[in-house]
């Protein structure tokens, strides 16, 4: 099953991102099997394992669904894809620091208003609402397997300080970092 249905996806550099758009029917069911998936894991319910497990059965199922049908072939990306997995690129590797939309549109060859641009067409948000959203998914995974401090998690997923991190925090997961990592912990 590993070289069947997962070894396609994962071995190969053009699936690293996947733009996904609601209006895709296949990636539609991507986007709702994930979210349940997210939910599910917050929930850790008695069954918890078994159910998640179905869920990401699925999950694979219908990205699998979502992908060229025939994975060969390898399909011409268009320069707006390239130029939001260059985005997302830079951002994985640079998170950690201060980043300014001058150092994300030099990485991919535009101006600033073109980035910007280019980012809210695809993904239907603002270039740093995503990036703060990314620091924060860094940094649960910090808080929930670290002993680390607030303040250090802050300035280790690029945080200018721990004031700043704790408010985004609160406004996206509706709790502290400090009370989220005592409840999910």
């Amino acid at each position: 099953m590993f070289h069947r249905f997962a070894a396609p996806l994962l071995f190969q550099s053009r699936f690293a991102f996947l733009p996904f758009h609601q209006t895709d029917p296949d990636a539609a069911a991507v986007l709702t099997c994930l979210k349940r998936c997210c939910k599910r894991s917050l929930k850790g319910k008695e069954l918890f394992d078994l159910e998640l497990l179905a869920d990401l059965i699925l999950l694979w199922n219908h990205t699998l669904n979502f992908l060229p049908k025939n994975t060969a072939e390898k399909p011409a990306l268009g320069k707006t894809n390239e130029r939001i997995q260059g985005i997302l690129t830079y951002i994985s590797k640079n998170y950690a620091q201060q980043i300014t939309l001058e150092q994300i549109a030099a990485a991919i060859h535009v101006s600033r208003n073109e980035c910007s641009r280019i980012f809210h067409s695809v993904t239907g948000q603002p270039l740093f609402s995503y990036l703060t959203a990314f620091r924060i998914a860094k940094s649960i995974n910090l808080l929930l397997k670290t002993e680390k401090s607030i303040s250090e998690i802050a300035y280790e997923t690029g945080f200018c300080n721990q004031s700043y991190y704790t408010q985004r925090f609160k406004l996206k997961e509706g709790l502290s970092p400090n009370q989220f990592r005592k409840k999910f912990k």
